[in-house]
């Protein structure tokens, strides 16, 4: 005889209601972090020295974690 046993979790999930307004500036501000993060990338591809496409690569992860923490609010 087999006996299984199972954990059950509860989440505590709080739900944020935003208004039509406050989405598109969720919206707005994901666009500006996407458009940011393109253009470093776009730099990287062109920079030469290494010491500043590591840096300009800095920068584009940063943007990438903003673009992620506001996509968690949607």
């Amino acid at each position: 005889m087999m006996i299984l046993s199972c954990n059950l979790h509860i989440l505590n999930v709080e739900v944020i209601i935003m208004s039509p307004k406050e989405l598109d500036y969720i919206e707005d501000a994901l666009g500006h972090e996407k458009f940011f993060k393109t253009q470093c990338q776009d730099a990287i591809q062109n920079l030469q020295d290494q010491e500043l496409k590591t840096c300009v690569q800095q920068i584009a992860d940063k943007h990438q974690q903003i673009f992620d923490s506001f996509y968690r609010l949607t």
